[in-house]
């Protein structure tokens, strides 16, 4: 199945893992911040189980479940990996609407970081 990426804003994709301590800071400090994020859909992209990755965004971010411009993708391919090469979790790539690479941040990231590259 294909999804239709946002055409208007930046395009967030936000890779992490379920396990990891700094995906979980990272997660609950977007969604407690996300009214100060502008004109941006996230993709939040993980290779875990959707049973493992429901329990995480009930427990780190369900202040984002219901957003209309957040989208949880479950990559059971293990394609993420070999096309975005991150370097380690959590991993965000900030796409302009022309479609190129505008910032990438990797590890725990402040809100002042967080903004910065989302919102410029």
């Amino acid at each position: 199945m294909r999804t239709s990426l946002a055409i208007e804003g930046n395009t967030v994709f936000l890779f992490f893992d379920t396990g990891c301590i700094h995906c979980r800071n990272e997660m609950v400090l977007v969604g407690d911040n996300f009214d100060q994020f502008k004109n941006a859909t996230f993709y939040l992209v993980s290779q875990q189980d959707k049973s493992i990755v429901d329990e995480f965004m009930n427990t780190y971010g369900q202040k984002l479940k219901d957003k209309p411009n957040v989208h949880v993708l479950l990559d059971r391919n293990y394609e993420f990996l070999a096309k975005f090469k991150p370097v380690q979790y959590p991993a965000l790539y900030v796409y302009g609407p022309d479609r190129k690479l505008k910032s990438y941040l990797d590890g725990e990231n402040d809100l002042n970081s967080l903004l910065t590259a989302i919102n410029n």
